[in-house]
């Protein structure tokens, strides 16, 4: 009995909305930086409530420190955040491929992330290597190819909280990352794959 109960709570979870902004504070570990272009590329690692896990920067302007516990928003959209869905959905696209790219094709890859929320930045970095740049544009116009067809994978914006993080004296600016995360059907097949376990494991116990 209380193995249903707790798998309706995880279901529930997973299908039912939630209609108030999200709060969580999170910090970059530093783990497997990558300089390319002169910039740290994603993907970083991050850390929230003890859990880490890979995300992609959207903002190349704006400085994140090593080590710093920064204050998210993680609401998509945040309270104030006039970003377009598509224009994330494309991102998600490109850090959903960063995941499993090396060398010179992750730093491409992170600049066309980049190049989606400022093209003049990029722009301008590029401006004496046009072959670089033309990659990197290309890499934006797929993505947001990929977002025409509908094949999107499911993602989590962490956007920097106005107010700044709570107990710091002066408010800290921060980049907006995004994370790639399982789809709630594949979270549901995990959860159930692990009941089921847990199930044969004590079904043997008794048996024995």
């Amino acid at each position: 009995m209380r193995m249903k109960v707790l798998l309706l709570g995880l279901v529930l979870a997973l299908l039912v909305p939630a209609y108030a902004d999200e709060y969580v504070d999170m910090k970059l570990t530093g783990n497997d930086l990558y300089k390319w272009a002169g910039e740290y590329v994603s993907p970083y690692q991050a850390m929230v409530g003890g859990q880490t896990f890979l995300v992609s920067c959207l903002d190349l302007t704006v400085n994140t420190y090593i080590g710093q516990w920064y204050k998210y928003d993680v609401t998509t959209p945040a309270t104030g955040d006039n970003t377009s869905l598509q224009d994330y959905q494309a991102a998600a696209v490109l850090a959903q491929r960063i995941l499993t790219a090396t060398g010179p094709e992750r730093g491409r890859l992170s600049f066309a992330i980049w190049d989606i929320f400022n093209d003049a930045a990029v722009q301008a970095k590029f401006s004496n290597d046009q072959a670089d740049l033309t990659a990197i544009l290309g890499y934006k116009t797929w993505a947001r190819g990929v977002v025409e067809g509908g094949s999107i994978p499911s993602f989590r914006v962490f956007y920097p909280d106005p107010d700044g993080t709570p107990g710091v004296p002066t408010k800290l600016a921060s980049q907006r990352f995004i994370q790639i995360v399982p789809e709630p059907f594949e979270l549901l097949t995990l959860l159930l794959g692990v009941l089921g376990v847990g199930l044969f494991s004590r079904r043997r116990r008794t048996a024995a």
